[in-house]
């Protein structure tokens, strides 16, 4: 059983279910919580599919099975409640949610920061090594025994459908009946039992997470992501001149390692004194006049803050020229649009503007009249 398609396939169900309870008629007399879109470049919708399906599983097949029997339905929407009320209603489409649901609950955490528009780099590396961990850690027996447990439990609240025929036994050809045949190419294994087809499927998708995060996430192929995380506070190789020049090689800037060796003697010093959880811009906050003379150190700091985690504020850039450049402004200049953008951007600053200027106490005011009244 391949877990790329056997996956792929429970999320275009997932993506038909969608679509089916978006139409007016089926919306009109749906109960449950509402289904969410799926979108392939972000996995929130995923989660919170899954979690749709896990809590109202019961109120949809309820409704399938009602659309099903309405003869006043639509016979296109007859035919489509009746193959989705099939699919949902397997065995392993509702295994799979569960999967699912424990695996993007783990990743959620890291995908909510890297969203986040003060999450640095280092930040970021660590929560997704960190999810990394949890996932490998549900690589074994014991966790699948226990979402087993716990499917089985869930399966039971849910009618099945009527047992499907009984399938075309697989026959042996008959030129190699004197041989001892171990596995055929192009056939499942016969005998092996529900539980263990969706124990392959388990751990085959684990080993997909896996490897992808490895892939995409992983420090040691990265010397880039290593030379930000020895910048920050916290790492074992603090300020390492040699873990550090990846960085400045991007930049090209040059290295002065006696820079880096006073710089990390001094800081170190500094941070012993305090029981504080240091970050990167408290040191360029209290320490900055120390390290100008250090220029090298002091711009390599200020270099590690610029590499964002997210995408925020380019998504939010879009959505702001979208905004402004509308159907009814197509004929403003670069200049103005680019200004308009630059306000709508920094609200935060342009909303101060427009506050007034808190007045002076009535006493005051009292003495300013009476100061200028005419004797």
């Amino acid at each position: 059983m391949s877990s790329d398609n056997t996956l792929e396939n429970f999320f275009s169900v997932c993506k038909s279910l969608y679509k089916f309870f978006r139409k007016p008629t089926v919306a009109a007399v749906y109960t449950g919580e509402k289904l969410n879109r799926l979108l392939d470049q972000r996995w929130t919708g995923h989660l919170a599919t899954v979690t749709v399906i896990m809590k109202s599983l019961e109120h949809i097949v309820h409704l399938l099975r009602e659309i099903e029997d309405n003869q006043t339905s639509a016979a296109e929407v007859q035919i489509e409640s009746t193959g989705i009320l099939k699919a949902i209603t397997q065995p392993s489409f509702q295994f799979i949610a569960c999967m699912m649901y424990q695996i993007l609950s783990l990743l959620d955490p890291p995908n909510t920061a890297l969203q986040a528009k003060s999450t640095d780099h280092y930040t970021g590396v660590r929560l997704v090594q960190s999810a990394l961990v949890c996932v490998e850690e549900l690589r074994c027996d014991s966790q699948f025994d226990t979402l087993w447990e716990k499917f089985t439990k869930d399966r039971e609240t849910i009618e099945p459908l009527a047992a499907a025929p009984p399938k075309k036994r697989g026959r042996v050809m008959s030129h190699l009946r004197d041989y001892v045949v171990d596995t055929t190419v192009g056939h499942r294994p016969e005998g092996l039992g529900e539980k263990t087809e969706c124990k392959i499927l388990y751990f085959s998708t684990l080993d997909s997470v896996v490897g992808e995060m490895t892939a995409r996430f992983g420090e040691r192929n990265n010397k880039l992501v290593e030379a930000l995380c020895t910048l920050h506070p916290g790492s074992e190789y603090f300020l390492d001149a040699n873990k550090v020049r990846p960085l400045l090689d991007l930049t090209g800037t040059e290295m002065k390692e006696a820079e880096f060796a006073v710089a990390r003697q001094f800081l170190q010093e500094e941070m012993s004194q305090s029981d504080k959880n240091w970050t990167t811009q408290d040191i360029l906050r209290r320490y900055c006049e120390p390290l100008a003379a250090m220029p090298t150190v002091l711009e390599t700091l200020k270099l590690s803050l610029t590499f964002g985690a997210s995408t925020a504020t380019c998504e939010n850039s879009f959505s702001t020229l979208k905004n402004v450049f509308s159907e009814h402004r197509r004929s403003m200049l670069h200049k103005r649009k680019a200004c308009l953008i630059q306000i709508a951007v920094e609200k935060d600053l342009t909303t101060s503007f427009l506050n007034p200027l808190p007045l002076p106490p009535p006493t005051t005011c009292f003495f300013l009249l009476t100061s200028i009244a005419p004797y």
